[in-house]
């Protein structure tokens, strides 16, 4: 028997956001292993409710097992490590952080025409913004976006980097932001939130379900509800210390050891029906017996 993997079905909900080869691949081998599996793993209910609609399965089929966050993230001192910052990538504190690779549904251009705006509206807020992620076959149209702002100057791309350089990164932002039209998860909301960072994020897909309320959620195809949201959360230290307790708190309650052994469990339970069903038919075989 089969046991597949879904995070989500981005491809199928919004194919824009893929080159037409890869929709159409993730299209075509997708559906023939979901319909053949025996069981299918998914890491929230949004994307157990989307994967059961998309392929006409039953929910029943379906596990939701939750993400977590690598212990290697975790709460350091913020001075340090925008320091460490400063050293290792040339990037001026305070910050605006978003993660996550230059595709089409993160939205990196829609949260530099935020960013933008947000400057401009308030001088006062002097934070520069900071994108880490790999580039794509997007990354020239960020890029562009980054340049047509009039705040290339204060817009940084690390490109790609190792856990150990995002933990630093992490810790010396002040807030947080993830902009992201679609996600079958969200793991950077929790990453975020294991240091200990106030997090802004979409209020779409599985966002929610991640961050709870220990974030701000804003519509991520409304610049003015991202201005608003990172706005409050900079100008405002007590609601800033509030959300970096809350996220804490909400990290802490995903475990990868759970996670593990819920998907252990699935494992065993679709093996032993198998053998179940393997030992029924087994015995089910007509014999004869000659003298």
């Amino acid at each position: 028997p089969v046991i597949v993997s879904v995070h989500d079905v981005s491809f199928v909900e919004h194919p824009e956001f893929f080159t037409r080869t890869r929709a159409l691949q993730l299209r075509l081998t997708v559906r023939r292993t979901v319909c053949s599996a025996a069981r299918v793993l998914t890491p929230s209910d949004f994307s157990r409710r989307e994967i059961a609609r998309c392929y006409a399965i039953t929910p029943e089929k379906i596990e939701v097992i939750p993400n977590a966050v690598s212990s290697s993230f975790r709460p350091i001192s913020r001075r340090n490590a925008a320091e460490w910052v400063r050293q290792r990538f040339g990037i001026q504190t305070p910050y605006i952080l978003t993660v996550g690779d230059l595709q089409p549904r993160k939205n990196h251009a829609g949260l530099i025409r935020a960013y933008e705006q947000l400057v401009r509206n308030h001088p006062e807020i002097q934070h520069s913004l900071v994108l880490v992620g790999k580039q794509t076959w997007h990354a020239p149209q960020v890029l562009e976006a980054a340049r047509r702002s009039g705040l290339a100057n204060r817009i940084v791309f690390t490109g790609w980097v190792n856990d150990e350089e995002l933990l630093q990164i992490y810790g010396g932002c002040d807030l947080f932001v993830f902009p992201s039209f679609y996600e079958g998860f969200g793991l950077p909301i929790l990453e975020a939130m294991a240091c200990g960072r106030a997090v802004a994020c979409s209020g779409t897909s599985a966002m929610p379900e991640v961050a709870d309320s220990a974030a701000i959620l804003f519509d991520p195809r409304s610049a003015e509800e991202m201005v608003r949201a990172m706005r409050d959360v900079l100008l405002d230290a007590g609601l800033r210390g509030r959300l970096e307790r809350l996220g804490l708190q909400r990290a802490s309650l995903f475990s990868w050891d759970r996670a593990a052994r819920q998907t252990l469990d699935v494992y065993y339970d679709v093996a032993g029906q198998s053998m179940r069903e393997h030992a029924g038919r087994a015995r089910s075989v007509p014999v004869t017996i000659h003298d």
